[in-house]
């Protein structure tokens, strides 16, 4: 594995860290968001990675709102209509 590979590798694991939070990812790797972008257009396969990474933090957030409305909460049921149901 080369350098270059390893430097993604660490920003894939921190973005996952960070819950798909870019700035973060960024900050625990020690590399600039426009190294992270330059990486982003150039690889399609840690295009591909980034996407999942950010797919599987937001079905979590999803999980969580849907956990509120099962209990009732009147905002989240109101925010799922307003987003979702619309």
């Amino acid at each position: 594995m080369d350098k270059l590979d390893t430097i993604k590798k660490r920003l894939l694991q921190s973005l996952t860290k960070s819950k798909g939070m870019i700035s973060t990812a960024c900050k625990l790797s020690n590399i600039s968001r426009s190294q992270f972008y330059n990486y982003f257009n150039a690889d399609a396969d840690f295009r591909e990675q980034v996407r999942e990474i950010k797919e599987i933090a937001i079905d979590a957030v999803e999980a969580k709102l849907l956990d509120k409305v099962d209990e009732g909460d009147t905002t989240a049921i109101i925010f799922y209509l307003k987003t979702i149901g619309r």
